[in-house]
């Protein structure tokens, strides 16, 4: 292993950069805003909890003294736009996972051509999990007429789903990690017990943030310009909280079995090919919370209201999530081991004795 890999401080760990990239993805959010942004730009929000409106957009361009010309209200509705996308992220709903439906077979001899090309394409579909996400396959009743035969159901998708159901680890981990893929969410399920699921959420960078910001001046001027840092690290953490928010809402829509999901959520920052890696938060959240839970307010204050021993500590002199000692987060240690190794294998259950150790 390369010397510069391996423990940088008590809050940082030294990863090669391409791990990180391969666990979490690119992290640019491209779906889950794709999805948001249906609910501020006027489109049909049903993918959106709680509909986000354009309410502040709206009362700034009202509120501005003076004349405004239409390309600087549009280039400010853009950019106001474009904040409500990113501080909706914990608005978006996901649909929750339903059996998958049987696939009817004819009931031929196991030898006949037939039977056994059926038998492969059952064994394609449910290895990708088609029954759950792809449109299944049918056999028209004429066909089943004129077999002479039963009609029997496949086991193999009924089996992946009581397998998904019943919290096996290996098929829980498989799912989140696709739907996590699919989603664009930059999330990894670290391990899985029981119906507790344990998810890795690299906090976005914040290239996701508008490069500039709308506001008044003292003289109820429409301003546009470069954000200030306080205002660019404040709007970060709700980024940061809307995809947790999110993470942990499609982990328990894809996993029915699931009743708690601990998030760690970790912060990279690139030096070159290898990346610094610090935990920056931590916390529980239950189903029954999310599901009762009011998407309304800000992602900050609804990760604060459903989460349970949530540890996110802001830096007062920044805005920015402050790091947290990696002793005070073990669960943190089987990530940064996978990171090291950067190999290309699955996350395991949850073991007995877990790792606590980082030097």
């Amino acid at each position: 292993m390369d010397v510069t890999v391996g423990l940088v401080s008590g809050t940082t760990f030294r990863v090669p950069s391409p791990a990180v990239r391969e666990a979490f993805g690119l992290g640019t959010l491209t779906e889950p805003l794709r999805a948001a942004r249906l609910a501020v730009t006027g489109l049909p929000a049903d993918a959106v909890r709680g509909g986000e409106t354009r309410r502040r957009t709206r009362r700034t361009l009202e509120l501005a003294a003076g004349p405004v010309t239409p390309q600087m209200a549009e280039r400010a509705q853009a950019i106001l736009d474009e904040e409500d996308a990113l501080t909706s992220l914990h608005r978006v709903s996901y649909p929750p996972a339903t059996p998958p439906e049987p696939l009817l077979v004819r009931a031929d001899g196991p030898g006949s051509a037939r039977s056994r090309g059926l038998a492969r394409w059952i064994d394609r579909a449910t290895r990708r999990h088609a029954a759950a996400d792809a449109p299944t396959a049918s056999v028209e009743p004429a066909e089943l007429v004129e077999a002479g035969g039963p009609v029997d159901a496949a086991p193999g998708p009924v089996t992946w789903w009581d397998a998904l159901t019943g919290n096996d680890p290996e098929t829980v981990i498989a799912r989140l990690g696709e739907v996590f893929a699919e989603a664009g969410l930059p999330a990894t399920p670290t391990t899985v017990v029981g119906g507790y699921a344990e998810v890795a959420v690299l906090a976005p960078g914040e290239h996701v943030l508008p490069a500039q910001s709308v506001g008044l001046t003292a003289g109820g001027v429409l301003s546009i310009r470069r954000p200030s840092a306080e205002r660019r690290a404040s709007l970060h953490r709700q980024v940061v909280a809307g995809v947790v928010v999110a993470a942990v809402h499609r982990a328990l829509a894809a996993a029915p079995g699931l009743t708690v999901v601990r998030v760690v959520v970790v912060r990279a920052r690139h030096r070159g090919h290898h990346a610094d890696v610090s935990p920056v938060a931590v916390l529980e959240v239950t189903r029954a919370s999310l599901e009762a839970a009011d998407l309304g307010p800000d992602a900050e204050t609804v990760l604060s209201r459903v989460a349970d021993a949530l540890r996110w500590q802001v830096d007062g002199l920044t805005g920015e999530l402050r790091a947290l000692p990696l002793d005070d987060v073990p669960e943190i240690a089987p990530l940064l081991a996978r990171l090291c190794r950067f190999v290309d294998e699955e996350p395991r259950a949850l073991e007995p004795e877990r790792a606590t150790a980082f030097a």
